[in-house]
């Protein structure tokens, strides 16, 4: 049976400010990952710099943070993969991920250089194939575990546990169907004074549907996808479920260049946010709207490198939890 799976990509969510509810995807281990010529393990290191408009996400209005918002920044990536055991349908394997981040400035009182951070991700695998209906299919249940710390910034520490079911269909040559159910345990360095509003750790559980169409014989590809998340925050302040939509195009541009764009966009619903100083009722909604574009070029079978521009609006109902960022690098990719 042919194989079309190499396994799914996870996301585990990273904080931002002690304050606001800003959560970038970070990176997580590739999961199912194949090497070249087939070899069961796979390695590589990226080293990258660019620069950030607002490192400490910051919100619209926001009375207490003083000092510069603007950076930039150098960073490196470590991933690597080996499959334990391949045969009669059944694959396994393990995968890690180590991430350090650097910013370059001081940032005057607002000591953005304290934001730097290093985090590990860490996964196992179990992959089935199977067919459906005569099309390949395959199922897959991943454990995958992150933690990451920052400096003297308490809210960007966070451990997360994560258990995600996945299984995807192919129903053509050039077509992928799949969905996902994961569910998290989050637990967030950030402590405050008040537990039962405040207490950011979670119970977080994620349902995504997608599909992916390859056309002009893979040389592009379009994907879109839908996630439904419910945040059961310990603390009334950050429970809220949220529905997602994202869309991407990916397509090989001229010859070794490739090119990638992608939007998303987020709505999320929250009971309000009890706080002495926010007037009521505090935060109810939060949108976030993501836009990414990139650019890679193969320059040999080992070495890559990419640029990319990414913008993150967070639209809400009250401007203490509204905020822009953007961030522009340059990346080196080697591939052992």
């Amino acid at each position: 049976m042919k194989r079309f799976l190499s396994g799914c990509a996870c996301v585990v969510i990273a904080t931002g400010p002690a304050f606001a509810d800003y959560e970038a995807s970070g990176g997580s281990p590739r999961i199912g990952a194949q090497g070249p010529d087939g070899r069961p393990w796979t390695a590589s290191v990226r080293v990258h710099g660019g620069y950030g408009d607002n490192v400490p996400l910051v919100g619209d209005t926001d009375p207490f943070f003083v000092g510069d918002r603007e950076s930039s920044f150098l960073g490196a990536t470590f991933e690597g993969s080996y499959r334990v055991f391949e045969g009669d349908g059944w694959r396994a394997g393990v995968s890690g991920r180590a991430d350090v981040l650097g910013y370059l400035e001081d940032g005057g009182a607002a000591a953005l250089d304290e934001y730097s951070l290093y985090a590990v991700g860490l996964a196992a695998y179990v992959t089935r194939d199977f067919e459906v209906a005569g099309k390949p299919a395959a199922v897959s249940v991943i454990y995958d575990y992150r933690t990451e710390d920052a400096g003297d910034v308490e809210a960007v520490g966070l451990e997360t546990h994560r258990v995600t079911a996945h299984v995807a269909v192919a129903p053509r040559g050039n077509v992928v169907v799949d969905a996902s159910v994961s569910i998290s345990d989050e637990d967030y360095d950030v402590v405050f004074s008040d537990p039962t509003l405040n207490d950011r750790d979670s119970q977080r559980v994620t349902a995504k549907v997608g599909a992916a169409v390859k056309l002009a014989g893979g040389r592009h590809e379009i994907s879109a996808s839908y996630r439904y998340t419910d945040n059961d925050a310990d603390g009334m302040n950050w429970k809220y479920d949220a529905h997602q939509i994202k869309a991407a195009v990916a397509s090989n541009i001229s010859g070794p260049v490739f090119g990638r764009l992608a939007v998303a966009h987020e709505q999320r619903d929250y009971k309000g946010f009890v706080s002495g100083f926010i007037p009521a009722p505090g935060r109810t909604d939060t949108d976030v709207t993501t836009v990414e574009a990139q650019l890679m070029w193969q320059i040999t079978r080992e070495i890559s490198a990419d640029a990319y521009v990414r913008h993150d609006r967070f639209d809400s109902n009250s401007s203490f939890f509204s905020a822009d960022d953007t961030r522009v690098g340059v990346g080196v990719t080697y591939r052992f």
